[in-house]
């Protein structure tokens, strides 16, 4: 048996680790709190950063739209214009064009979006179509367009609007990613290709597309499969061809193109 002293020092053993064991829970209910209130922090800041975020996007769409009418793009327009790298694409389209084997001579050409007539100018080099018509509806870059093209017919047009006459050739190139209703557009181009006619369409590739002021992001596969619903809704018999270019010679394929083909008589 124990004796008296042996069992109050082993009492006061168990009082120490008791004493001990609430010492080390209040340290535990401290961190505790300080880690739901450290939780709760976060959690604040999270909402607030979402609630920036939303206000973010919103003011986003607003300015999107807001570049892709008349008025924004004649603000677009009136700034300096990188003539070196809209010629630089229209060389690219214009080699794009040589490979499929599209002729412009004695051919009635428009060019859809023909903004300041830079790209259109490097394409129609060397060629001697009958007929060319640059249709834009920004007044800014049609103005830039008839000094870059003086032989030609430039026009303002809404691209949503039934445009009359008809062609053989049709440029619409970096256009239909700004647009809210691109099949609609796209339904309006058709109608103006005569049979035997070739439409050219470029957009941005969606997969590496980041640009603020565009609204639809095709990627290769996406695109493709876009325009053949358009296409099928239509009564025409068509033919296409997809790919992509990479117009800066580094081998990133940048730009989505499709070449349609109408079927002749």
């Amino acid at each position: 048996m124990k004796t008296t002293a042996e069992a109050i020092a082993a009492l006061k053993l168990k009082q120490e680790a008791l004493e001990n064991l609430q010492g080390q829970n209040k340290v535990i209910r401290i961190k505790l709190a300080e880690a739901r209130e450290m939780v709760s922090r976060k959690q604040d800041s999270i909402e607030r950063l979402r609630a920036q975020l939303g206000s973010l996007k919103n003011a986003g769409s607003v300015e999107t739209l807001a570049h892709n009418t008349p008025e924004g793009m004649n603000d677009f327009f009136s700034s300096d214009i990188e003539e070196k790298k809209y010629s630089g694409f229209g060389r690219v389209l214009r080699s794009l064009i040589l490979d499929h084997e599209i002729s412009f001579d004695g051919r009635r050409v428009i060019d859809f979006g023909v903004g300041p007539g830079l790209v259109l100018e490097e394409v129609l080099r060397g060629s001697r179509p009958s007929i060319v018509v640059g249709a834009d509806f920004s007044t800014i870059a049609l103005d830039h367009a008839r000094k870059r093209l003086p032989g030609a017919r430039i026009v303002q047009w809404d691209i949503y609007e039934r445009f009359e006459d008809r062609f053989d050739v049709a440029i619409c190139t970096e256009v239909l990613e700004h647009l809210e209703a691109p099949g609609r557009a796209l339904a309006n181009l058709l109608q103006t290709i005569d049979p035997g006619g070739t439409m050219i369409l470029t957009v941005p590739n969606g997969r590496i597309d980041r640009s603020y002021y565009h609204i639809n992001f095709w990627s290769p596969e996406s695109w493709r499969i876009f325009l053949q619903a358009e296409i099928d809704r239509d009564d025409g018999d068509w033919s296409l061809t997809t790919g992509t270019l990479s117009p800066q010679d580094d081998g990133i394929p940048r730009i989505n193109f499709a070449v349609i083909n109408a079927a002749a008589d």
